[in-house]
């Protein structure tokens, strides 16, 4: 993923959620980051490991959504949101095994 700041695009985000622990919370972060103009239908954004905090958004085809918008989707929502390199979520997807 190519960042240029908090406006970059991206095609598939990879992201590392702040501030949750439970599946009502899974939900609740789904229901937030649908609500972008951009997101998928809400059982299309993933939470692939809650323990660690990791999930999984693939915009709709030829909308990409901002890591600003969703960085501020998630604070509006009382999560934070750190991207996660490939390489965390590989590691993360191997302890599950």
């Amino acid at each position: 993923m190519a960042r240029t700041g908090a406006f970059a695009q991206v095609k598939r985000f990879e992201m590392r959620i702040g501030g949750y622990l439970c599946g009502n919370c899974v939900y609740n972060i789904q229901k937030a980051v649908s609500r972008l103009e951009s997101a998928p239908k809400l059982k299309e954004i993933e939470i692939t490991d809650i323990n660690v905090g990791l999930g999984v958004l693939t915009p709709k085809p030829d909308q990409p959504v901002s890591f600003g918008a969703l960085k501020e989707t998630l604070k509006k929502a009382g999560y934070a949101l750190d991207s996660a390199d490939n390489n965390r979520v590989r590691q993360a997807r191997q302890r599950r095994r």
